[in-house]
């Protein structure tokens, strides 16, 4: 590009200065030889007023006056030559002088100026001046020496302007085509500076924004490939425990164990709906939850597959007031708030699925009722954790090196994935207790925007106050 353009530009400018130039140097010879031809003839009447006219018509001719540069020759009217270094018969151009009036002639050799010397209203005699051409040709030369000079700089001076503008077009050029080539390498970082061009500055930021676009998707697309393997793991090992059951206790009932598998097969495809609605900032219609509903459907579901690892699940339900009957009964939302039952679901299947694989002894699932929402915990009996507490929540790669800072517990995408469904219901994800027990909490507000992604202004625990009894 650079050479395209500073080829371009000097063919412009080459082309310009011919087009200018050449009738210009024309003018000039032509300006040069007039003046040239004029001060001739003024020096030859001035020599031609010193002449004796009287003289022409004796023997004696008097002898021509000295003009440097000039050569002087005197003729009769009939074009013999009286004296003077001329040729000996003046032709044309003395014949025109001898009819009163004043004639030049360039040629090969020069300029030739006759002039008429009158006398008592006649011509007796013509007066020649003759000048070599070098008297206008230095004088042309020179001037198109100065003029090639001058056009040589014009043409010097835009190969400059050209280089230079060639490098101020093509560095945000290059800057567009690398950052191209990284966003099609799979850097979607890439962003352009400013360059002051307005046509280059809207592609590139045409560009940024494209990378912007396709690394948001992109992110999705492997968010939720993480989530899905990750939440897809909990209804297919129901699915293998209800076919490995039947196998090896088969039951009468075919229908039932029919039925069974399916219910795993729906919350299956349920989780894979959830995790594309959350992976595209779908809408989700949202409903009232009954949550003690949802916490003993979740210890039945549970209840096998812990009990395979020699470990308890048990149920904590807090019992409501007769106040928070009231308020229920009236619509308040206290203790039913709205959310996507199968997200919350998801968040607390995730919850015991992390008490089970890296936690000890009775897992507990607990619910209670505050002032604003309520709160679901889920527990277990294990060692407890150190370390920072929001670090168990960032999102981390299996085979990626521990956090700095992170919670001495195994942790990957799960409670990352948790988080991010519960923030997305409008709820609230924390780790409410870490020694001597780990014991995870959900807290669900009454007031949940069921139209709005995110609970940007979600109280926090510490902001929810239990009711009294």
């Amino acid at each position: 590009m650079k050479r395209r353009i500073l080829l371009t530009t000097l063919t412009v400018a080459t082309i310009a200065v011919v087009v200018f130039g050449l009738p210009l140097a024309i003018v000039v010879r032509h300006q040069y030889r007039n003046e040239a031809i004029l001060q001739l003839e003024r020096h030859t009447i001035e020599a031609a007023l010193t002449i004796d006219n009287g003289a022409m018509e004796g023997a004696d001719i008097a002898e021509l006056p000295l003009v440097s540069g000039t050569k002087l020759s005197l003729y009769r009217p009939d074009g013999a030559r009286l004296t003077g270094d001329g040729p000996a018969t003046g032709g044309a151009i003395v014949a025109a002088a001898a009819s009163n009036r004043v004639a030049d002639f360039i040629g090969d050799d020069g300029i030739v100026v006759t002039v008429p010397i009158v006398a008592n209203e006649q011509v007796v005699g013509v007066l020649r001046g003759e000048r070599g051409p070098s008297a206008f040709e230095t004088r042309i030369w020179r001037a198109w020496t100065v003029m090639a000079g001058l056009a040589m700089s014009a043409v010097f001076v835009a190969g400059l302007i050209a280089s230079r503008l060639a490098r101020r077009l093509s560095r945000p050029l290059d800057r567009v085509h690398d950052a191209a080539m990284r966003l099609g390498d799979g850097d979607f970082t890439v962003s352009f500076e400013p360059s002051g061009i307005s046509e280059l500055d809207d592609v590139g930021s045409a560009l940024s924004s494209t990378a912007a676009t396709l690394g948001n998707q992109l992110a999705r697309e492997r968010t939720f490939s993480a989530d899905a393997s990750h939440q897809l793991r909990t209804p297919l090992t129901g699915l293998r425990l209800v076919l490995e059951t039947e196998r090896d206790f088969p039951r009468p009932d075919r229908i039932t164990v029919i039925d069974d598998a399916l219910h795993e097969v729906d919350r299956l495809e349920q989780t894979i709906d959830d995790l594309l609605r959350l992976a595209r900032n779908a809408p989700v219609d949202r409903h009232p939850l009954d949550l003690a509903k949802m916490l003993t459907e979740t210890e039945r579901r549970w209840h096998t597959r812990v009990a395979h690892v020699d470990r308890r699940i048990v149920l904590d339900l807090e019992q409501p007031t007769d106040r928070q009957h009231v308020q229920h009964e009236r619509g308040s939302g206290l203790v039913l708030p709205r959310a996507s039952p199968s997200a919350v679901t998801n968040i607390i299947d995730v919850l015991v699925d992390n008490a089970m694989r890296h936690g000890s002894g009775t897992i507990t699932l607990s619910m209670r009722a505050v002032d604003g929402g309520v709160i679901v915990g889920v527990g277990d009996e294990g060692a407890g954790m150190s370390g920072n507490p929001e670090a168990v929540f960032l999102r981390r790669e299996r085979t990626a090196e521990p956090i700095a800072g992170a919670l001495q517990r195994p942790h990957g995408i799960g409670l990352a994935l948790a988080r991010s469904l519960a923030e997305a219901e409008g709820g609230r994800l924390h780790l409410a207790a870490i020694k001597p027990t780990t014991r995870f909490e959900l807290v669900m507000s009454s007031n949940s925007r069921s139209n709005h992604p995110r609970a940007d202004r979600m109280r926090t625990p510490s902001d929810l106050q239990p009711l009294s009894r």
